[in-house]
Formats: structure tokens, sequence, C-alpha cells
């Protein structure tokens, strides 16, 4: 194994981690979060659309791979244009499922997390505002962050277009 599979593996354990953390904590603190019944369902579908986003990921890259040479010219020609429109409609459908899922859990984020910031309270778990600290800390980082990226790729993308 070189060094750069071993750099590959932590990267993908690590991206594989926060997922798993955010289903476990929406499975710990189910329904403990009074001010906003669908804040750990939130943490939750979160957590397994960030799963597919990986899934989609791998998946776009291991069929990306290069395939075999042909023999002929004409065969490493029509293999070449059958690679990029296999690779163009791959890396199109990655983009399209990537900016569909960000696109609903920053959606989520903003109707079920946002409005809630300025009442939560975390002490007392028996009033109607109460929210336990990690869960909401969970939905709120994920829906800043997701926001965050969602105007990134804006900006990427914009600056593509323009440039």
């Amino acid at each position: 194994m070189t060094s750069s599979d071993i750099i590959s593996v932590v990267v993908f354990v690590l991206i594989l981690f926060i997922p798993i953390v955010k289903l476990f904590i929406g499975i710990i603190y189910f329904n403990q979060c009074s001010i906003g019944s669908f804040i750990s369902p939130y943490v939750l579908t979160s957590a397994i659309l960030e799963f597919i986003l990986i899934i989609v990921f791998c998946l776009s890259v291991l069929s990306s791979d290069e395939r075999n040479e042909a023999e002929s010219y004409l065969d490493r020609l029509f293999e070449s244009i059958g690679n990029y429109i296999n690779t163009f409609f791959i890396v199109t459908s990655f983009i399209i499922i990537c900016g569909t899922t960000i696109l609903i859990i920053i959606l989520l984020g903003g109707i079920i997390v946002f409005p809630t910031v300025l009442s939560v309270q975390f002490s007392n778990s028996y009033a109607l505002t109460y929210c336990h600290p990690i869960l909401y800390t969970c939905a709120f980082a994920t829906a800043i962050i997701y926001f965050g990226i969602f105007v990134s790729l804006v900006v990427v993308v914009l600056f593509m277009y323009y440039k």
C-alpha cells in the first residue's frame, strides 16, 4: 500500500465518520426536542442523504476508471468517445444529485432549525422551548455548513460561467 492509498483510506473514513455520528445523535436523542419535533428527524435525514452522496461519489469514481486499451485505431476512437460521454453523464448526474441533496438539506434546515434559534433553551427539559444541546447543535451546524457549501458552489459556478 502506497502513502496515497493510506491517505485515501483515512480521508474516506473521516468522511464516513460525520454521517455515522449524526445518525447516532439523531437516534439517541430522538424526541428530546420539544421546541421542534422535526429536529431529530432532520438530523437523521441529513445523515442518510450524506450517506447517499458518499455512495454516489464512490460509484462515480469507480465507474470512471480507465478501461483496457483497444487494438485498432477505430476501437480506441469509439472507446474514447464512449468514455467521454459516459464520464460526462456520470459527472452531470453526480452534480445534479449533489446539488439536489444539498438543496434539500438547506431547505429542511431553513424550515426546521433556523426559526427556533432565538427561542430555544437547553436547561429546563419540561419547557416547550427545550431541545437537547447536542441534538440542536448538530442540527444547527448541519444547516449552517450546508448553507455555506451551497453558497460556495454558487460562487464557483458563477465564477466559471462568467470567466
